[in-house]
């Protein structure tokens, strides 16, 4: 239910150290939501259908996935 603005969030646990990732909801192309993240790669930012996601267990932003904080939204948005 991602909006254009909005931010998810997931938190990554791996040998003893935890992580925190979000990406940025892009708005919406075709009826997808689109995705902006940085890869961990210098330089590599990537824009990509929410969709794309599915099949990457830690980045799936879907509610059964653990590591799936949530969706937020900043109150100067609404």
């Amino acid at each position: 239910d991602a909006r254009k603005g909005d931010i998810l969030f997931f938190r990554i646990e791996g040998k003893g150290k935890v992580q925190y990732h979000s990406m940025i909801a892009a708005g919406t192309y075709d009826g997808r939501i689109m995705l902006i993240y940085h890869t961990g790669k210098k330089d590599i930012i990537k824009r990509v259908d929410a969709g794309y996601l599915k099949g990457s267990g830690a980045f799936d932003p879907d509610a059964r996935n653990e590591r799936f904080l949530g969706v937020f939204r900043f109150r100067i948005l609404e």
